[in-house]
């Protein structure tokens, strides 16, 4: 095997190099726009092939378009955290990595023509994948040139890339589209999903299929690859035998957190898969989009959203495009025609965390004369400010750093930057983690270890969850240890002991908080902190009681 050359495109060059090139983080909860050093554009490409030019059928009639000089990315299709940590983003023909030093390096792809669309070529309603489906794989400007070739060298493939995802030993596998900006309506749109090889090579993993949208790909405990789309989830074996996961008309993005459980989201819903094939919805009324309504904002519209505070399951989602999980449990979910971020607390509580709810057709500067609409937008964008104030474009991706920043690539081809603009899709939300965190969250103090002692204890389950009668807490020990159980209140008042400290031996367990205190006294509804010491490790889980 030629693993070097795989080392060397994926940059596995020494544990102690930077994963990237952005600058430190100011405060929590701060956002900009990821530029490249000269503040225009993500990343320049040259030195490529030019390949022939072509005639064009334009709204002004036939043209020749060629090549521009240089490839400017700045549209990011997806995003993906590979080897050592460092960022790799997947644009509309090439896949490159963010390196150490603010540039960037091509990793697979060719880049391409820079050429608008004719004003029917985003007819929806002649697509046989429909107009979400479409949108979705946010279809790139630059597709009609590529060719599905088995196998090509890394830097010679003509891709159009969509998810991406790295395997337990480093390899790149990304989504590949053909002939999905077609002009003939009756060449069919391919898609497979295609593997960067030991030897630098692109070669099919599994397809080509038709008529298939594949939305997310993810690698579950056991290292096998799971992709999701308009077919459902489906799971590919190491025989590369493919099985449906969850049947379901149509499923977006696609998450495994630690505890190997599957995070999914269709249109309106977001669900938690547990190992044994239980479902939990976690987020989204699952109403339809035409019952929203609109509101005046600082003398613009937006959409109404006034689901802050209350369970995320009540909460009104118009397709959740993607979603995340940082370390410490809670969920971000990219609200897409919402305009804004929220994050679902463990205790099941939604909060919006960045977007004003402003469409870019609404937004200052950016709604007029489309000469310089580009400087105009970027002038009222909010960079260097709150993420809750600044506009944030139809969020498409979603991605954790390494470093607990919230990467965020905005979608909004069909508004502004189709024609040669140069202002980058890709925004950073400094340290989100910290940001808007509750004080609660703090008042217990941990001690000895900050996580629970994972070889004694495991399949902790705490529901319902929010509660109104009672909260189950249930959880299993595969060997004796010393477990208490306690419930604290917001302000580190300890409230009920369900647990004294002791030794137990190995086995499953279930306590049942009722809402009330010590004394038998009902407590008021709010935010109480269950507080787990097992063997001398602490860990605290958020419940909420509702009357």
């Amino acid at each position: 095997m030629r693993t070097p050359v795989l080392l060397a495109l994926l940059g596995v060059v020494s544990p102690s190099v930077s994963v990237w090139g952005l600058p430190p983080c100011d405060a929590p909860g701060t956002i900009t726009t990821v530029t490249a050093p000269d503040g225009d554009y993500l990343a320049t490409f040259s030195n490529y092939t030019i390949y022939p030019p072509v005639e064009y059928e334009t709204v002004g009639g036939p043209a020749d378009k060629v090549a521009a000089p240089e490839y400017r990315s700045y549209y990011p299709q997806a995003l993906a955290v590979g080897p050592q940590g460092h960022i790799y983003v997947a644009d509309q023909t090439i896949i490159y990595r963010l390196e150490s030093d603010g540039t960037a390096t091509r990793i697979v792809g060719v880049p391409q023509y820079h050429i608008a669309y004719r004003e029917d070529d985003y007819a929806y309603d002649q697509n046989p994948l429909g107009y979400d489906e479409i949108h979705t794989a946010m279809p790139p400007l630059l597709q009609r040139f590529n060719v599905l070739a088995d196998t090509v060298a890394a830097l010679d493939a003509r891709i159009a890339p969509g998810a991406m995802a790295f395997d337990r030993h480093g390899r790149l596998y990304f989504v590949d589209y053909v002939n999905q900006n077609r002009t003939e309506k009756r060449l069919p749109v391919l898609s497979r999903i295609a593997r960067l090889e030991a030897d630098g090579q692109v070669a099919t993993f599994v397809g080509p299929f038709e008529e298939t949208v594949i939305n997310s790909l993810v690698f579950d405990q056991e290292d096998h690859l799971l992709f999701s789309g308009n077919k459902g989830i489906r799971r590919i074996d190491a025989q590369r035998k493919i099985t449906t996961l969850v049947e379901v008309p149509w499923v977006g993005s696609l998450r495994v957190d630690d505890q190997g459980r599957l995070y999914f989201g269709t249109r309106t819903q977001v669900f938690r898969r547990h190992a044994e094939g239980e479902i939990e919805h976690l987020a989204g009324l699952g109403a339809a989009p035409d019952q929203i309504v609109g509101e005046e904002f600082e003398g613009k519209w937006r959409r109404h959203f006034g689901a802050e505070g209350r369970p995320a399951t009540e909460a009104l989602l118009d397709f959740p495009a993607s979603i995340a999980i940082d370390p410490q449990g809670s969920l971000y979910i990219a609200n897409y025609y919402f305009n804004r971020i929220h994050r679902v607390r463990p205790d099941g509580i939604l909060e919006t965390i960045a977007g004003n709810g402003v469409d870019a057709s609404f937004s200052l500067g950016c709604n007029s004369d489309p000469a310089g609409w580009t400087e105009r937008c970027r002038d009222h964008i909010g960079d260097g400010g709150s993420a809750l104030a600044a506009p944030v474009w139809h969020p498409s991706q979603l991605l954790l750093t390494p470093e607990g920043d919230l990467l965020v690539a905005m979608s909004v081809a069909n508004i502004m930057w189709w024609t040669g603009g140069v202002f980058s899709h890709l925004r950073r939300i400094c340290r989100v983690s910290e940001w808007m965190a509750s004080p609660a969250a703090t008042v217990v103090k941990e001690q000895g270890s900050a996580t629970l002692a994972e070889e004694a204890l495991s399949a902790l389950r705490l529901y319902p969850n929010p509660f109104n009668a009672a909260v189950t807490i249930a959880f299993e020990l595969t060997h004796s240890a010393s477990v208490s159980v306690r419930i604290y209140n917001e302000l580190g008042q300890q409230v009920r002991v369900l647990a004294t400290e002791g030794v137990r031996p190995a086995g499953s367990y279930q306590f049942v908080w009722d809402g009330r205190d010590q004394a038998g006294q009902f407590q008021a509804s709010g935010t109480y902190l269950l507080v787990l010491s097992v063997d001398g490790a602490v860990e605290t889980h958020k419940l909420t009681l509702l009357h």
